[in-house]
């Protein structure tokens, strides 16, 4: 019988809309022919599916794979990609698929409906039956989490294409450890070492990484890379302690979401760099992370997030300040957006219906009964006034390290977005008074991320009168750091930029960085130390006057 290194497979995967046929379509499917001895590269085969008419990808589906419409334009009819698949399997009819349970319940139903009455055209072994019996004591043995593990780092967006080849990488591993640790060497052999291997439950975990390198961390701050077999950059994290943060990844899987053991499945090594304080840690994170976009941080990376400035009523955007567009910068317009309803609820109708997140599309049909709601509440008032008084009344039910715990108001509404909500007038107008809540903090804090732009920062990083750090920021850059011993502190050199020249520097790198430091500078003040911050030759700012001041963003 042919040796399983020589043994020509197609490697399958496929992509749904839903977790089955009762429940979703086949949306991608894609193969490549490869065997176990063959060190190249294998040509991939992948196709994009039509649905069925009045189908829609899911919003969560999409977000996933990245298929969209557009890419749905070049989408081909399914019976078509199956008899391209079955002629496939006339050639090479041993196939490997990771959990092919899914995949199965799929290429099952596709036989139903296309392949008449001919037998189903594939033999298929299962990699994640073989991974739970090689690597019971990995956390993890997704597609993602094993291929990493092997030396395969994968794409963020699940395609079919990249899959394929993730599982060809995988069989190819697999065949080598079940040859030189298993003896086991054919198709024959596999099935029964499948059948007679149990799959241990194994209390003790195995991680790639060197146990001792991560116990051998500094107990200092510092920022973490972690790498893969391969070197790249999986997460980058900061820490007050670099041993005690890195060694929690380790230490239990009790905790530790799906996609943190996922991570630490994967990683092999770390890279990391100590500084003096844990302020500068998080400065130098949301920097790194906008260096590496690592797949496994999501809330500081480049992509998908832009800057924006809005006009004066907050009926227009743009990409970069002007003069119409002096408002900003602004990470999200939606809560402005809709705040701008109380004034003209004709735009707005237009923005829920047309382009808004599909949770708030039916708010539009709700809008006028909800503005009149709204002003049943609150009279003919002042809306500045008003949002301040609203932004006090949450705070007091709402501790403001929680709107603070690094989720923003898209973030929020994306939690949302899944649910289905049954509009009303008086729903509108809570969410219009959450909305001119939100949209004039945004005010406020954009007004308070440009003063800080050019600023001197000193700050004592404990309460036993030790000596304390001081950075200066230029153009929202740290251009010096170093230690203080609680003296004046220094002009900045940039206190002579108008708010107008500031608002033209920013991008997303310099409002992350700033927003970072404001929020490092409230737990350093809710944590009792020393903060002091001098903006220009007139104004500098205390303990008292800071804790005013950030309490408003």
């Amino acid at each position: 019988m042919q040796r399983l290194t020589e043994l020509p497979v197609l490697a399958i995967d496929c992509q749904s809309t839903g977790a089955s046929p009762k429940h979703g379509h086949l949306l991608e499917l894609a193969w490549c022919r490869t065997c176990a001895d063959d060190e190249s590269s294998p040509e991939v085969a992948s196709f994009v599916l039509e649905l069925p008419d009045g189908d829609t990808i899911p919003r969560r589906i999409q977000r996933m794979t990245g298929i969209d419409d557009e890419a749905m334009a070049e989408a081909v009819p399914p019976e078509s990609v199956w008899e391209k698949l079955r002629r496939e399997a006339a050639e090479t009819p041993h196939s490997v698929i990771h959990y092919a349970r899914f995949e199965r319940a799929f290429l099952d139903d596709a036989h139903g409906r296309f392949g008449a009455d001919d037998a189903f055209p594939l033999d298929i072994v299962c990699t994640h039956a073989i991974a739970r019996r090689l690597f019971s004591d990995l956390p993890r043995r997704g597609i993602r989490a094993l291929a990493g593990y092997l030396g395969h780092t994968l794409p963020e967006q699940k395609r079919a294409g990249h899959h394929a080849l993730a599982t060809a990488w995988i069989w190819r591993q697999l065949v080598r450890d079940l040859r030189l640790g298993h003896g086991v060497e054919t198709l024959d052999e596999l099935r029964q070492w499948l059948e007679q291997t149990p799959v241990s439950s194994s209390k003790k975990t195995h991680y790639a990484i060197d146990r001792d390198l991560r116990l051998s961390l500094p107990q200092t701050p510092g920022v973490y890379r972690m790498l893969s077999k391969t070197s790249d950059v999986l997460y980058v994290g900061k820490a007050t302690s670099l041993k005690q943060r890195v060694n929690t990844y380790f230490q239990t899987r009790r905790g530790l979401s799906e996609r943190k053991l996922e991570l630490v499945t994967q990683v092999w090594d770390l890279d990391v760099t100590t500084v003096p304080t844990p302020l500068e840690a998080a400065l130098l994170e949301t920097d790194e992370i906008k260096r590496h976009s690592p797949p496994y941080n999501w809330g500081l990376r480049q992509k998908h997030r832009e800057l924006r400035f809005a006009n004066a009523d907050w009926t227009s955007f743009s990409d970069i300040f002007d003069d119409e567009h002096a408002t900003g910068p602004l990470r999200s317009t939606r809560s402005l957006r809709l705040a701008s309803a109380l004034e003209d609820t004709g735009p707005v109708a237009e923005w829920l219906t047309e382009e808004a997140p599909e949770y708030l599309a039916d708010a539009a049909e709700w809008l006028d009964a909800g503005v009149d709601a709204f002003y049943v509440r609150h009279g003919d008032c002042d809306l500045d006034a008003l949002a301040l008084v609203l932004w006090e009344e949450y705070l007091a039910a709402k501790e403001l390290a929680d709107e603070e715990s690094g989720a923003d108001d898209e973030a929020e509404n994306e939690q949302l977005e899944e649910e289905e909500l049954v509009w009303t007038d008086e729903l509108v107008a809570d969410a219009l008074e959450t909305a001119l809540r939100r949209a004039h903090r945004a005010c406020r804090r954009a007004r308070w991320l440009c003063r800080l732009t050019d600023a001197t920062i000193a700050w004592r990083p404990s309460i036993d009168g030790c000596n304390g750090r001081m950075i200066v920021l230029e153009a929202g850059e740290v251009v010096e750091a170093r230690d203080w011993e609680g003296e004046a502190l220094d002009e900045p050199p940039g206190h002579a930029r108008t708010a107008g020249e500031r608002k033209a520097l920013f991008d997303l790198a310099m409002w992350d960085r700033l927003r970072v430091l404001t929020t490092e500078l409230r737990r350093l003040l809710s944590d009792g130390r020393e903060v002091r911050v001098r903006f220009d030759n007139e104004t500098s700012l205390g303990v008292g006057e800071l804790k005013i001041a950030l309490a408003l963003i």
